[in-house]
């Protein structure tokens, strides 16, 4: 079991601002800041670091990397919202929210490269009716439409 990842940004302020906005739809804040360091988590798991560092590799060189970071969503709705946060903050498309029925029949997630290149993804593995019923509904409608 992993305890801990992290990404390395070449300007940490910028880091900040995106990460916390981006990772708050999933419940997970920023918890602890150094110099050049910060850590995010839940209230139960610290597992998440984003560390400064001088230039990053060219965006080539990161996706020979091979890197794929996939955080847990609580819910369906989690992983929209989070989505199209992560346009907003400036992030790039690399899967719309849906259900990806190759994993299995509720694995429903989305994928985003981030402002320093890092291919992200949310995801979440409930069935719908475990979203909270209509209320889940409604909210989903307006954004689709």
């Amino acid at each position: 079991m992993l305890d801990h990842v992290s990404l390395f940004v070449d300007d940490f302020q910028k880091g900040l601002e995106f990460y916390d906005s981006l990772l708050e739809p999933l419940n997970i804040k920023r918890f602890m800041t150094f110099k050049s360091t910060a850590g995010y988590g839940t209230e139960h798991s610290k597992f998440f670091w984003i560390t400064a560092v001088g230039a990053l590799p060219s965006l080539s060189e990161r996706r020979k990397l091979g890197l794929h970071i996939a955080f847990h969503a609580p819910e369906r709705l989690a992983i929209d919202r989070w989505y199209e946060n992560a346009l907003k903050l400036g992030a790039m498309d690399n899967g719309k929210p849906g259900i990806r029925e190759e994993y299995h029949p509720n694995y429903y997630a989305a994928y985003i490269v981030d402002i320093h290149g890092w291919p992200l993804e949310a995801v979440c593995h409930h069935p719908l009716e475990n979203e909270g019923s209509m209320a889940y509904l409604k909210e989903f409608s307006k954004l689709i439409t």
